[in-house]
């Protein structure tokens, strides 16, 4: 039998996952979309002072186009930020109001794979430009997203601890998650 988390250390876990979640799209904006911004402002002003577009439209290797080294092993960033939240996450439920769940896991890693084909594709191969090993970064997204799915068909199928499943007090009984930084007001129950 697995050992079923207690209600504090759970907590602890959900509110470190809404971290995650910031952390997350934190890092798909730093790590991705801003050097994808700045390859295309780069292609951009290529353009206009050659008179050319350069290949792929700034986003692949052409002739004298990177201008840098596009550093794409920084692509890597949001996809182990993405993996440490869905291993953190795994052994709590996720069901709680105002917290990302399996859902929005799902929905990064999918932005995250659209990004990342953005961002690394047009430049796989080149030479003179390091991938940082990207070339196996798709099957690791893929290879996530393939977990996250079977922890929640598992739960749909009840083959998880139900502590993994359901919210529980120390006793083992199910209790009603409440809103995280909710508190209910100590009048509420005096009769108006």
């Amino acid at each position: 039998m697995t050992p079923m988390p207690a209600p504090a250390q759970r907590d602890r876990i959900e509110r470190l996952s809404k971290k995650l979640d910031r952390v997350v799209i934190g890092s798909v904006i730093v790590c991705d979309l801003l050097p994808i911004l700045a390859q295309l402002v780069a292609a951009l002003v290529h353009g206009i002072v050659t008179g050319a577009w350069p290949a792929h439209r700034g986003l692949g290797y052409g002739e004298g186009f990177p201008l840098w080294d596009p550093l794409l092993w920084l692509a890597w960033g949001p996809v182990l930020c993405a993996a440490a939240w869905i291993v953190v996450s795994l052994p709590v439920p996720l069901r709680r109001p105002g917290l990302p769940g399996r859902g929005q896991q799902l929905l990064m890693l999918l932005v995250i794979y659209v990004v990342t084909i953005a961002r690394v594709s047009g430049f796989l191969g080149a030479p003179g430009i390091w991938g940082g090993g990207t070339e196996a970064i798709f099957v690791v997204i893929l290879g996530l997203g393939a977990l996250v799915l079977v922890r929640i068909v598992l739960g749909w199928l009840r083959l998880l601890p139900r502590s993994w499943r359901q919210y529980l007090d120390a006793e083992g009984n199910r209790v009603q998650p409440e809103k995280f930084g909710t508190r209910r007001s100590p009048l509420a129950g005096v009769p108006q």
